[in-house]
């Protein structure tokens, strides 16, 4: 667990620095994973109606294996461009 939420914090500090930075990682995760999805439209939905339930959801969908490497690869690049 405590991995995720290393990864959630780094996320978040990425996004306070970079505005949209979130959107663009995922938008190129869905592009490369050829999975056909509206984000736009779906951002559209959750917007102002996430509830914990949804979140939860969300969270789960970090952790599935499909969306892992990737996450994980690109938050490498991320921190050691931090650091750097």
């Amino acid at each position: 667990m405590a991995a995720s939420q290393t990864l959630r914090a780094a996320l978040s500090k990425v996004e306070s620095s970079h505005p949209g930075f979130s959107y663009d990682l995922v938008l190129g995760l869905v592009r490369k994973g050829d999975v056909k999805v509206n984000l736009n439209e779906s951002l559209l939905r959750l917007q102002g109606t996430v509830t914990e339930q949804d979140s939860k959801c969300m969270d789960s969908l970090l952790r599935c294996s499909m969306f892992v490497r990737p996450l994980a690869s690109a938050t490498e690049r991320i921190l050691i461009k931090a650091h750097s």
